[in-house]
């Protein structure tokens, strides 16, 4: 009985609890290893900002609005606050979560590897469910659904199953390197030949964009529960081709570099690696906050020459800033958890990366309810500064929510359903007592 209940305290540092536990027990022992609190920080934290950085899209057409050449702005202050968004938010906490997203990946195959023969097809029905989820999210509540790009490119994942650290590292920096090369050449040869700029095809291109925009604000801000479905979809499908190739480059790189993180154990053994993280802090402050001042250098020339050299190297801001950014916050947060102080504090937002599937729908839902016209409809009413503030109303009902949760119960409910999914058996999702 003292084993028994040694082996069920092991499986629930490790994150495996209740039934799930049994499971894996009937095919094959797992040797467990302590539970990475840290990881569910950062994920908590990448929840906020993920909120943060969708919320203009949320309560407005700034899908669209981006696109325009001259943007439409609801509040006189919504143009200062996007460039804000863009300095300090946009692109940072998305590449946060894929970070994560690849190093956890391989700590689901390696813990899969000691219980099951094969781990791979585990993890594609984990993938399998992720994308099943992501789709009725993009259809039925919010066109911005990032899980559909997530499960699609966890499947390449798979072919860097046995790589060395080495080669996922190599991979990582070479897909950002190709994809900046590849924009400097098309912009170098595209720009030569061009030496007027095609007013009607800009004028014609834009009327598009506004019609869209209209769209989306008669349907989402006034329209039935079928027309904000219908547009729902329109909106989706009109990015998704655009997404899934620029997540080749953006968001599979993060992938890797989270699996490189993973190969080489490095937030298993954190406190042998805090030298790592100090510089990897120095360098992404330096780095990333300047090519932050690139991006928004060059973004003021995109307005009358789109596609030029400013695009360039607002492009390079996108690729590799952003991510210098987000390892930037990553590594502050997991310096100032080295302080009893901050580790208190960030026990709270601990639980809501225990649960962040569930609290990304939840977003979308509660969203959806404040902005389209089945509930308050509030859509392209109010300013990108209320919006912020919304967020962050939201995140302390989360904050709160997840407090309550865990009292009684293990997982999410979205995390256990997915887990019953993928595993293809019941699974407690009570505490025990």
């Amino acid at each position: 009985m003292k084993d028994q209940n040694e082996k069920t305290h092991l499986f629930q540092k490790v994150g495996l609890e209740g039934d799930e536990v049994h499971i894996l027990q009937k095919k094959k022992p797992t040797q467990p290893q302590e539970r990475m609190v840290i990881l569910d920080i950062l994920r908590g934290f990448a929840i906020l900002g993920i909120l943060i950085s969708n919320m203009p899209y949320f309560q407005s057409p700034q899908i669209y609005n981006d696109l325009l050449v001259d943007k439409i702005w609801i509040h006189a202050w919504d143009p200062y606050i996007d460039k804000l968004y863009v300095a300090f938010i946009k692109g940072k906490f998305y590449t946060m979560f894929s970070f994560l997203f690849g190093l956890g990946f391989i700590l689901f195959i390696q813990r899969a590897e000691r219980s099951i023969n094969k781990p791979r097809i585990l993890f594609a029905r984990r993938m399998l469910v992720l994308l099943g989820i992501g789709i009725i999210h993009a259809i039925f509540i919010w066109w911005g659904d990032i899980l559909v790009i997530y499960a699609l490119i966890g499947f390449i994942l798979l072919f860097f199953y046995k790589s060395s650290p080495k080669v996922l590292l190599t991979w990582a920096i070479g897909l950002v390197t190709v994809y900046n090369v590849l924009n400097y050449l098309l912009v170098s040869l595209i720009v030569p030949k061009e030496n007027a700029v095609d007013t009607g095809s800009i004028t014609h291109a834009s009327n598009g964009i506004l019609e869209n925009m209209r769209s989306s604000l008669n349907h989402y801000g006034e329209g039935t529960l079928t027309e904000i479905i219908l547009q729902n979809i329109n909106d989706w499908l009109y990015i998704f081709p655009s997404s899934i190739i620029s997540a080749l480059f953006l968001i599979l790189p993060m992938f890797l570099l989270g699996a490189y993180f993973g190969k080489r154990s490095i937030f298993v053994r954190l406190n042998e690696h805090l030298s790592l993280f100090k510089k990897i802090w120095i360098w992404s402050l330096i780095f990333g906050f300047t090519l932050q001042m690139v991006k928004l250098w060059a973004s003021n020339y995109l307005t009358t020459n789109p596609e030029s050299i400013y695009s360039f190297w607002y492009f390079v801001g996108v690729t590799i800033g952003d991510p210098l950014v987000c390892f930037f916050y990553l590594t502050s947060i997991v310096l100032l958890f080295q302080k009893q102080v901050f580790k208190n504090l960030f026990t709270h937002i601990s639980r809501v990366g225990r649960m962040a599937l569930s609290h990304y729908l939840f977003q979308s839902v509660i969203c959806s309810f404040i902005f389209y016209n089945i509930g308050l409809g509030l859509y392209g009413d109010i300013g990108f500064g209320l919006g912020l503030l919304i967020a962050l109303i939201i995140y302390s009902l989360q904050l709160w929510f997840s407090f309550i949760w865990f009292k009684k119960y293990q997982y999410g409910p979205l995390e256990w359903i997915w887990r019953m999914l993928t595993y293809g058996s019941k699974i407690r999702i009570n505490r025990g007592k």
